[in-house]
C-alpha cells in the first residue's frame, strides 16, 4: 500500500499482480490493483479488476462504485450508473455516490436527470456546498436561472469561498436582466480570483447595460488582457465603442 499511498503507480501495480498470483481470490489486491490502473489511464484495466473484485464479493460497495468512475471516465454513462445504481443499491444514504451519478448523468446534458440526483445527495447531506453548486449549474442549464440562483445561494451560505460559485451566480443574474445584482455577484468572484477572464466578461456586460460603459471597457480589456482571443469579448469591447462617446 505504501507504493500506491506515494503515488509511485507503475511499481505499485507489480506489486499487486505479484499478491495476486500468490492468491488469485485476493479481493483487496485486485481493488487497489483497480484503482491504480484508473490512475495510470488504464481504464479498461481497472474495470477488469474492479470486476474480479465484485466476482469475489459480489456485495463490495467501494468496487462498485469505482467501477462506475472508470466507466464515467471513459464517457459510458448507462455503465456508469448502472455500477453507482448498484452501489446505491448496497448502500443508498451514501451522498457521495448519488454525486458522481449526478456528475456522470450531468456530463452528458442529461441535466433533469442528473439534477434528480443531486436532489438525492442533498436529502442525505444538505450541507454539502459543492452540490448546492452542481444543482445550481444543472438548472442553470435548463434556463431555470432564478431557481440557479436559489441554490448558488444555498451554497454560499455554508461556503461564500469559492469564486466559481460567485462567478455561476452572476451569469444568471446577468441572463436574468439584474444587472446591479450581477456586477455585485462577479465582484465578489474577482475578489477571491482575479484571474479568471470570463468573470471580467460578465462583469463588463453587466456595467455596459447599465449604461456604465467607461468601467465596461475596463472589465473587458482585463478579460482581453487575461485571454486575447475571447472573441464574445473583443465583439462587446467593439459594440460599446461604436454608440459610446466618452
Amino acid at each position: 500500500m505504501d507504493l500506491y499511498d506515494q503515488e509511485k503507480y507503475p511499481k505499485a501495480l507489480t506489486l499487486f499482480d505479484k499478491a495476486i498470483a500468490v492468491d488469485p481470490q485476493y479481493a483487496d489486491a485486485w481493488y487497489y490493483r483497480g484503482l491504480t490502473c484508473d490512475h495510470l489511464f488504464r481504464l479498461t484495466d481497472a474495470i477488469s479488476s474492479f470486476d474480479k473484485v465484485l466476482a469475489i464479493n459480489p456485495q463490495c460497495f467501494d468496487a462498485f462504485v469505482a467501477r462506475g468512475e472508470a466507466f464515467s471516465h471513459l464517457g459510458q454513462t448507462e455503465e456508469a450508473c448502472a455500477s453507482y445504481d448498484r452501489a446505491i443499491a448496497i448502500n443508498p444514504r451514501d451522498a457521495d455516490v448519488w454525486n458522481l451519478r449526478g456528475l456522470a448523468l450531468a456530463h452528458h446534458r442529461r441535466l433533469k436527470e442528473a439534477i434528480k440526483s443531486f436532489d438525492q445527495s442533498l436529502a442525505i447531506d444538505p450541507r454539502n456546498a459543492e452540490t448546492w453548486f452542481y444543482r445550481g449549474s444543472m438548472l442553470a442549464g435548463l434556463g431555470r436561472h432564478s431557481y440557479a440562483v436559489d441554490s448558488f445561494d444555498k451554497s454560499l451560505e455554508i461556503d461564500d469561498t469559492d469564486p466559481e460559485v460567485w462567478h455561476h451566480r452572476g451569469l444568471s443574474l446577468f441572463l436574468l436582466q439584474w444587472y446591479a445584482k450581477a456586477v455585485a455577484s462577479c465582484e465578489k468572484s474577482l475578489a477571491l480570483d482575479s484571474k479568471n477572464a470570463l468573470v471580467w466578461l460578465c462583469h463588463g456586460g453587466a456595467l455596459h447595460a447599465l449604461g456604465q460603459s467607461r468601467e465596461a471597457i475596463a472589465s473587458l480589456d482585463k478579460a482581453l488582457l487575461l485571454d486575447p482571443k475571447l472573441e464574445i469579448a473583443q465583439k462587446s469591447r467593439s459594440e460599446i465603442l461604436k454608440i459610446w462617446k466618452p
